[in-house]
């Protein structure tokens, strides 16, 4: 009996520490076409398109897709911490502007396609992880909008883990 506690209470570290080290949602390579030198946020991300979203989804395409706006408030609190992550990663994010109206028309032909994939009709600032036809969400805006860096970041890594790209 005493032998069984004492295994248990060796064994019980072990289990709860692995908790914690979940593989990540998705996985992604790299976009080589980043100037990690540039401080234009469209220079970090990767401007697209409703026919490029649709691919990657019906493609079962691991990707994240930021919906923004240069209006937002939250938005420009939000691009920071993605910038940054960006330039440490070289992470390749798909990025529509709500403002600009075909990128609005854009998200639309996207949500009306895969409604039931996304949480709300629109939003921003929406950071969106997608694997096989489904999608996450993490956490709220304040985490993503948070003036440290550092827990922006451990979110992130928590659900992207980015790859080099095979040339």
């Amino acid at each position: 009996m005493r032998f069984q506690k004492i295994l248990t209470l060796l064994i019980l570290p072990l289990i709860l520490g692995s908790c914690d080290n979940k593989e990540p949602f998705i996985s992604i390579m790299q976009n080589p076409h980043i100037d990690v030198s540039s401080s234009e946020f469209l220079d970090y991300v990767h401007h697209t398109n409703s026919e490029e979203i649709l691919y990657l989804i019906e493609n079962n395409e691991p990707f994240i897709f930021y919906l923004g706006s240069n209006s937002c408030y939250g938005c420009s609190l939000f691009k920071p911490n993605l910038i940054s992550y960006i330039q440490e990663t070289k992470a390749l994010v798909y990025y529509l502007n709500v403002d600009i109206p075909s990128d609005y028309e854009a998200y639309a032909d996207i949500w009306y396609e895969y409604q039931t994939m996304f949480k709300v009709p629109l939003e921003v600032p929406y950071l969106l992880f997608v694997k096989n036809q489904t999608t996450f969400k993490k956490g709220s805006v304040s985490k993503m909008t948070s003036e440290k860096y550092e827990t922006f970041e451990k979110m992130m890594n928590q659900l992207v883990k980015v790859t080099p790209n095979r040339l």
